[in-house]
């Protein structure tokens, strides 16, 4: 699979807030990532966009899930 990473990272406090590190890491990324694909590739754009529900879709860079 090469279109993917993997992070490790090392907390270094004993109760790591797992979720915020989550979404100050992932979110930013794909705002960033989004704005270079509609730039470049709006194909892949395309490609990346999915319909969440009737009437809404959303550019999914990152795998569903809690990571």
């Amino acid at each position: 699979m090469p279109e993917h990473v993997h992070l490790l990272v090392f907390p270094t406090v004993a109760k790591p807030a797992i979720d915020d590190f989550l979404s100050a890491t992932k979110r930013p990324t794909s705002v960033r990532i989004k704005k270079w694909i509609e730039t470049s590739d709006p194909k892949l754009l395309r490609e990346l966009t999915i319909q969440e529900r009737p009437g809404k879709k959303a550019f999914r860079f990152w795998q569903e899930g809690p990571g």
